[in-house]
C-alpha cells in the first residue's frame, strides 16, 4: 500500500466538507489538502501559479450526496 493510500483516509469528513462540490489537490503523502477549485482547469492554474507541479499531487472531486434507502432497496 502506498503512503497516499495509507494516509488519505485520515483526512476527516469535516475537513473535506469545506470543499464540497469542488476539486481538491492532495499532497502525495495523502495528509494535506494543498488546493481547491470548482474545476480541474482552475485548480491546475492555481497550483501552477503557486509553483506546485500538478503532476506531483492527487486530485479528488468532493461530493456528498444525501440518500435514504427505503425498504425496496434491501431486497
Amino acid at each position: 500500500m502506498t503512503e497516499y493510500q495509507t494516509n488519505r483516509p485520515n483526512i476527516s469528513l469535516d475537513e473535506l466538507k469545506k470543499y464540497e462540490n469542488e476539486w481538491v489537490a492532495i499532497g502525495m503523502d495523502g495528509t494535506t489538502i494543498i488546493g481547491h477549485a470548482p474545476t480541474l482547469t482552475e485548480l491546475d492554474e492555481r497550483l501552477i501559479a503557486a509553483g506546485v507541479d500538478p503532476e506531483s499531487i492527487g486530485y479528488e472531486r468532493v461530493e456528498f450526496e444525501d440518500s435514504y434507502l427505503g425498504g425496496a432497496e434491501f431486497h
